[in-house]
C-alpha cells in the first residue's frame, strides 16, 4: 500500500484588528469614565444583562463592573438583574408543591 501523505492541521485563524468590545482601543481612564457616565444617567441601577448590550462585554466583565459600581456607592446589597427579576415571585416545584398540600386545608 502506498504511504498516505498526512493532512495538514489547520489551525483557527482570528483577526486581529477584530475588537473585543465597544471600547476597545481606549485607554482604562477613558472605558471607566464612559461606563461611569452611562451608569450615573440611568434611572435605575445597571443589570448585567444591560452592561452586555451596552458595551459589548462578556456576561463576566458585566458582573465584574456592577460589582465595583455597586462597591462605589458603598452598596451592601446589589438590586436584581434581568434574568432574578424574571425568577422573583415564581417558586420552584418544591414550593409549588407545598402549596398543593395545603390548599385544601
Amino acid at each position: 500500500m502506498p504511504a498516505r501523505e498526512p493532512e495538514p492541521v489547520l489551525h483557527p485563524t482570528r483577526r486581529a484588528n477584530a475588537p473585543a468590545h465597544a471600547l476597545s482601543g481606549y485607554n482604562t481612564t477613558r472605558i471607566v469614565m464612559e461606563f461611569m457616565r452611562w451608569a450615573v444617567e440611568r434611572e435605575e441601577f445597571p443589570t448585567v444583562e444591560a452592561i452586555v448590550r451596552r458595551f459589548e462585554v462578556s456576561r463576566a466583565t458585566a458582573y465584574r463592573w456592577r460589582g465595583y459600581l455597586a462597591q462605589t456607592y458603598c452598596l451592601e446589597t446589589l438590586p436584581p438583574n434581568e434574568h432574578e427579576i424574571a425568577r422573583i415571585g415564581k417558586p420552584g416545584a418544591k414550593a409549588r408543591a407545598g402549596q398543593a398540600d395545603g390548599a385544601g386545608r
